[in-house]
């Protein structure tokens, strides 16, 4: 059964035992912050075990749960579609300095898992938005501004290195590289390997021996791989059209996607679709 809030937002704060949850779906969306405990996660056919200092966004209509496996100290952020766009329009007006909620979800990280320093700002703005909660009325305007904030420390907090290979020997740190392509994995223009090569002080053969080294692909290949996955991880939970996601990624319609999708996964968008949700 869809569970529904008429509230823009609500801030929950929760401890709970030892136990398996029940199955959720909602018509809202969740910010699900761990502050102690540990667990699994269930979402969209995966299992995530998550500790102190992991967070968790669920989107609308998604089916959910956890397990509990030591008493776990819960913050959940509730935000309805309304609350959504007025976020939204925040960001939009904000001439850039707002980042969007988009570029605070890597597909590729089922979890943000946040460092010791990054936890006290994150518990920090949380314990914020529960104080503001007490008065809603009052404090309804004040919740986005938090919520940005929230958003914010997340996006700085993804990690981008899937295909990194452990036993090669760390000469340069390519995780600032690696964070800027998937930031902008949906803007193409910022995705050139001369720009990257550039807005990172290397040349253009220095990138390339170092992705080479660190994450066995060249440049090119780690984009359209990330891409990919992001691409086939929307299609799958079915949110979004064709169409939608092509203009999303930067296509120019969506049969330039299809061609697009066929060539990097052998089949097209359509039968990708078929042969794979059975399996969530």
């Amino acid at each position: 059964m869809l569970q529904k809030q008429f509230e823009p937002i609500t801030v929950l704060h929760k401890i709970v035992e030892p136990q398996k949850l029940p199955i959720l779906c909602h018509d809202f969306y969740e910010f699900i912050y761990l502050k102690k405990g540990k667990g699994i996660h269930y979402k969209q056919g995966q299992n995530v075990d998550f500790s102190s200092g992991d967070l968790f966004f669920v989107r609308a209509k998604k089916n959910h749960s956890f397990t509990i496996i030591e008493e776990t100290e819960f913050y959940i952020i509730r935000f309805s579609q309304s609350a959504l766009l007025i976020l939204k329009e925040l960001i939009n007006n904000s001439n850039g300095r707002a980042v969007s909620l988009s570029k605070a979800q890597s597909p590729l990280n089922a979890k943000v898992s946040f460092s010791l320093n990054e936890k006290e700002l994150v518990e920090s703005t949380l314990d914020l938005l529960l104080k503001l909660y007490e008065d809603g009325a009052k404090n309804e305007s004040l919740y986005y501004f938090q919520i940005l904030t929230l958003i914010t420390l997340i996006e700085r907090n993804l990690t981008y290195q899937p295909f990194k290979n452990e036993n090669l020997p760390k000469k340069k740190d390519l995780s600032r590289a690696l964070r800027h392509i998937h930031k902008y994995l949906r803007e193409p223009e910022m995705l050139s390997v001369s720009y990257i090569a550039d807005k990172f002080n290397v040349s253009v053969g220095t990138l390339g021996i170092y992705f080479k080294r660190d994450t066995g692909m060249s440049v090119k290949k780690y984009i359209q791989e990330c891409k990919k996955q992001a691409v086939q991880k929307l299609i799958l939970e079915g949110e979004c059209s064709f169409s939608e996601i092509a203009h999303e990624f930067g296509f120019t319609d969506e049969s330039h996607f299809s061609k697009w999708f066929k060539k990097n996964c052998g089949i097209n968008p359509t039968t990708y679709k078929e042969q794979n949700r059975k399996e969530i």
